[in-house]
This record gives structure tokens, C-alpha cells and sequence, in this order.
């Protein structure tokens, strides 16, 4: 299997510990900080509305620094990550009791739309992403093992099944995605053989492709973006965690300090 982009880090040699602690934004990009309410857990998932707000769940409500609570946190459950459809502002969300797991999608925006059960799923660690209505993917940690779903709005199917961390998923169309383990990206279509597209020597925590034409990379000591024709250029150190992009900006939910970080460039 051929590796068209080789991630090859030499600034990683710096001292790692300065480049956590002190944050060197490059040249190119501003840094706006976002603030939630705090909570006593770490965050793992969030989203980006249509009109560029980032909305987090928080216990049992979804929280937007923009508008505040999208959904009042009074929910008898506790959610776990959510995804939104481009098509109806509808939010797909993965919830989870004392007794089971389940799908669900709310209608925030729309009184007296009763909440739909998809689906009730084992217990684990999930994250997910939409590419529209019914057309859902998610993934995570189950019995040891890591898997990647997939929902039509008629069944969930497992998609792909293995040891290795999963740890981001990038949908490009209904039936191709893209997908991130902790050490390479690989390009999944129908009726093909999947395609690693880059593999890395330090761990990738997440990846996101930007409107620029670059992909966005996090790894363990900040943010990188490589193309085809560029090397992997260090954008800012010291932040990382799960990426989203909207238009130009590069989403960061930063994982040591709960907070959702923008990038916008200069």
C-alpha cells in the first residue's frame, strides 16, 4: 500500500514541554477562546451549527456560547456526543442512562416536535458526525474493540471493526469516508480496496480537511496542516484535541482546559 503523504515532523524534537505550556500561534492565525460552563468531567465532542456557533453537550443539555442553551439541561439523560443535519437544524445525539444507550434526534428549533428513538446501542465510548438526514456515522470503544457504524435511516450496520483507536471519522459523501487511528488516515470507498492517505510517527489524535486545501492535523503537542505539496507546518502549539472546520475556521476542543478554541486566519 503506497503512502502518497508522509507526515514528517522535525519540529517535534523541540522540548515538548515548552510547547505545551506556551502556546506560539504562526503568523498566519488568530486564536479565539470560547467559554462554557464548567463541568467536572472531560469534554469529548461538539458540534458546529449552520451559522458557525459550536455547541457542546454538557450532562444533559447542549450548550452554545453564541445563543446559550440550545437545549435547557433538564434532559432525564445524559448525552454523550451529538451531530447535526444540514438539511433541518435536526441534532442526532447519543444518550445514555443507568440502564441503556440509545440514538435519538431533537428538534431544538421546533416546539412541540416530539424527540425520535432511533435506535438503542451497547454500551461504550462514542463519538459521531453527520453527512445529512439519516446518514450517520459513528464510532468507538465496545468490549475492547473499536468500531465504525453507519445509519441510513432504516438500520445501523457495523462498518469496520478493529483493535487499533479510531479517532475521528470525516464523511465526503454517503458512502465514503475518511478516518483517523493513531497513527495513519485512511480513505474508505465502495467496492475499493481503502487507501492510506498519511501515515504519522506520533500519534494523531484527530484531522479535519479545511477549506484551504490543507489537512488539519492534532496531534499530542498542537496543530499541523500538510498538503500534497507541502511538508507539515506547525500552526499552533500547545493546543489540541477533536477538530471541526467551518468555512475558514479550524474548531479545537482542548482537551486540558474544556474549552472550544477558533482559528481564524489573519
Amino acid at each position: 500500500m503506497k503512502h502518497p503523504v508522509v507526515l514528517i515532523l522535525i519540529l517535534f524534537a523541540l522540548n515538548q514541554t515548552i510547547a505545551q505550556s506556551i502556546s506560539i500561534i504562526s503568523e498566519k492565525y488568530n486564536l479565539e477562546y470560547l467559554n462554557y460552563p464548567k463541568v467536572d468531567y472531560t469534554l469529548t465532542n461538539f458540534e458546529i451549527l449552520n451559522i458557525g456557533l459550536p455547541c457542546i453537550p454538557m450532562v444533559n443539555g447542549i450548550f452554545s456560547p453564541g445563543t446559550g442553551w440550545l437545549m435547557k439541561p433538564t434532559a432525564n439523560y445524559f448525552i454523550n456526543a451529538i451531530t447535526k443535519t444540514q438539511e433541518d437544524n435536526s441534532i442526532y445525539l447519543i444518550g445514555s442512562t443507568r440502564d441503556s444507550m440509545f440514538i435519538l434526534r431533537e428538534f431544538p428549533k421546533i416546539e412541540k416536535k416530539e424527540t425520535m428513538k432511533i435506535a438503542v446501542i451497547p454500551y461504550g465510548y462514542y463519538n459521531m458526525v453527520s453527512f445529512g438526514t439519516d446518514s450517520i456515522f459513528f464510532w468507538g470503544l465496545k468490549d475492547s474493540t473499536w468500531h465504525i457504524s453507519y445509519y441510513n435511516g432504516r438500520e445501523i450496520r457495523t462498518i469496520l471493526s478493529q483493535k487499533e483507536p479510531v479517532t475521528n471519522v470525516i464523511p465526503l459523501s454517503k458512502n465514503t469516508f475518511a478516518y483517523s487511528t493513531t497513527k495513519d488516515i485512511i480513505l474508505v470507498q465502495p467496492d475499493t480496496i481503502p487507501i492510506r492517505i498519511l501515515n504519522s510517527e506520533i500519534p494523531i489524535e484527530s484531522f479535519v480537511f479545511g477549506k484551504d486545501g490543507f489537512l488539519y492535523l492534532s496531534l499530542s503537542n498542537g496543530i499541523f496542516r500538510t498538503n500534497k505539496m507541502t511538508p507539515a507546518q506547525p500552526v499552533v502549539w500547545g493546543i489540541h484535541g477533536l477538530l471541526k472546520s467551518y468555512n475558514n475556521y479550524i474548531f479545537v476542543l482542548w482537551q486540558e482546559k474544556n474549552q472550544v478554541v477558533v482559528l481564524k486566519p489573519k
